[in-house]
């Protein structure tokens, strides 16, 4: 598993990606907290709640609302 974190400008975390060797990806907020996933069989972005939020690897759009 390969884990990317991701950063405001000024070097601040809001997040972390973790990705599976199988392409699946997990998206978490700067407190871990599960924000919602990438399911590479399906190519959908699901949110906290399991509902599809986007088509295609837009995984990070799930933290939006952190910038």
């Amino acid at each position: 598993m390969k884990e990317i974190v991701i950063r405001k400008t000024n070097f601040q975390i809001v997040g972390y990606v973790q990705v599976e060797s199988n392409g699946d990806k997990t998206v978490t907020d700067y407190y871990r907290r599960v924000l919602g996933s990438y399911d590479a069989a399906s190519d959908t972005v699901r949110d906290f709640q399991g509902r599809v939020i986007a088509r295609g690897d837009a995984a990070v759009i799930l933290l939006k609302d952190q910038f």
